[in-house]
């Protein structure tokens, strides 16, 4: 039994674990860096303590070696509590997500059937949203919707996620809820953006707490089935060839969506210099090369 103490020492395991996971899918070891510490990040979810709010936010780029996407961005939001002159910390929801230079045909959300069953669901906005008449009936079903559905090896990858665990050392349980009707308690989103699509899925990690509320046998079992799972669903994306240009809803606001539309926009925001190659943030130097001075034209 491992007990982890802190945050650094988390830190470091779940950059171990990861590349320890991954190995053979990734570029290169993964690091994180930090994106925010202090004040809670997020608004406190309807099924978390006031403690139990992420504080702090890591974030990471993961490069693939693998057929579809290579960039896969990575949050790993983090709940540091001081306590007794020590801090703790525990591992709140992980989300993870890529850009695929293809759209979907709608936003489509991952939501839970049964104890363990995942499911494909085609997302709307309006009210009385129920995941389990949708995927019953088929309402607003469209053709990627059913190929997803079909794929039972990537049905296998997303059973065997975990969605939840116990918080002892905070009194509190968080999770995904994928099986609650409301749209947004949901394992994963696929949005289309501009031609594109955001794909996001949702991790929690798993580990136990020790009598003096310390962190002990930390897990992240299955992270390469996430990982293999978001593959298969760009895939699927990229092979369904819909050319429409659609601005999808988004069920929820989750953090990793934010870091892909930030990552989308970056092709806008840059040019390379055609006389001295170097890259140009055109948001502060429309005109001119801010390095050699050539006119960008």
């Amino acid at each position: 039994m491992s007990h982890i103490h802190g945050r650094l020492d988390l830190i470091k395991e779940i950059e171990r674990q990861v590349t320890v996971e991954l190995t053979g899918l990734t570029e290169a070891s993964v690091r994180l860096e930090l994106l925010h510490a202090g004040e809670p990040y997020f608004p406190k979810g309807r099924a978390l303590a006031p403690s139990a709010v992420p504080n702090t936010i890591y974030v990471a780029d993961i490069h693939m070696k693998w057929k579809g996407p290579s960039l896969v961005k990575a949050c790993f939001p983090l709940i540091v509590i001081e306590a007794l002159l020590r801090e703790q910390a525990f591992p709140s929801i992980f989300e993870f997500g890529t850009i695929v230079d293809s759209s979907a045909p709608s936003t489509i959300l991952v939501k839970r059937l049964g104890p363990t069953r995942r499911v494909f669901i085609p997302f709307s906005n309006a009210r009385g949203f129920d995941h389990r008449r949708m995927f019953e009936e088929k309402t607003d079903w469209n053709g990627l919707v059913e190929e997803l559905n079909q794929d039972q090896e990537l049905a296998g990858l997303l059973d065997r996620l975990p969605s939840k665990v116990f918080l002892g050392a905070i009194d509190t349980e968080i999770g995904t809820e994928d099986s609650d009707e409301a749209p947004e308690r949901c394992l994963g989103q696929l949005v289309p953006f501009r031609g594109k699509t955001f794909v996001a899925l949702k991790y929690v990690p798993t580990w136990e707490t020790t009598f003096t509320g310390a962190m002990s046998d930390f897990s992240l079992a299955h992270i390469k089935d996430l990982f293999l799972a978001l593959q298969r669903i760009t895939c699927h994306i990229i092979d369904f060839r819909h050319e429409a240009y659609l601005e999808g809803v988004v069920a929820s606001r989750w953090m990793i969506l934010d870091m892909l539309a930030k990552e989308y926009r970056k092709q806008f925001d840059t040019k390379s210099c055609s006389a001295c190659g170097r890259e140009i943030d055109l948001s502060r130097t429309p005109y001119f090369c801010s390095f050699c001075g050539h006119h960008l034209g």
